[in-house]
C-alpha cells in the first residue's frame, strides 16, 4: 500500500519559497546578471515582472503593475534610474538598489523603503533582503 505524502508545514514552505506571490520589478540592464536576478526570484517564489534594461521600459512596468518591491540597477545604458526610485518611493514601493557604484550620490540613510547591494552579491542574500523589505513595507 503506497504511504500518503505528508503535508510540508507551512513555515517550512515559507522558508523555501520566501517570495512567493510577491510582485518584484527588475530593472537591470546586463543581460547575464537580469538573466540570474530573474532565476533567483522565480526559484524563491516571486512573480516577475520584467527584467527591463531600459528606463523608459522601467517607467511604463512601474506604471501600469502593482510592485510589492523592486531590484534597480541604479545606472542604465540610456539613463540614470534615480527617478525612477524616486517615484517608487513616493508609490511606497520598496527597493533594492543593486550596483557596482555604491559611492553613487543618490544614496539617502533617510529615505525608508530602500536598501542597497553592491554587485557583485550572493543572491540568495539578495532574496533575503528582498523578502525583508516586503515584510518591513506589510509591518509599517
Amino acid at each position: 500500500m503506497a504511504r500518503e505524502a505528508e503535508a510540508i508545514p507551512p513555515t517550512l514552505m515559507l522558508e523555501t519559497k520566501p517570495l512567493a506571490g510577491a510582485r518584484i520589478l527588475v530593472v537591470e540592464d546586463d543581460a547575464v546578471q537580469a538573466l540570474d536576478l530573474a532565476a533567483s526570484l522565480g526559484e524563491a517564489g516571486a512573480d516577475i515582472i520584467g527584467p527591463v534594461a531600459s528606463l523608459s521600459e522601467a517607467w511604463d512596468l512601474a506604471l501600469e503593475n502593482s510592485c510589492d518591491a523592486a531590484i534597480l540597477d541604479l545606472r542604465l545604458r540610456d539613463r540614470n534610474a534615480t527617478a525612477l526610485a524616486r517615484q517608487l518611493l513616493h508609490q511606497g514601493v520598496p527597493f533594492i538598489v543593486y550596483t557596482g557604484y555604491p559611492d553613487s550620490a543618490f544614496f539617502r540613510s533617510d529615505w525608508p523603503g530602500y536598501e542597497l547591494v553592491t554587485k557583485p552579491a550572493d543572491l540568495k542574500h539578495l532574496m533575503r533582503r528582498v523578502a525583508a523589505l516586503i515584510a518591513w513595507k506589510r509591518n509599517a
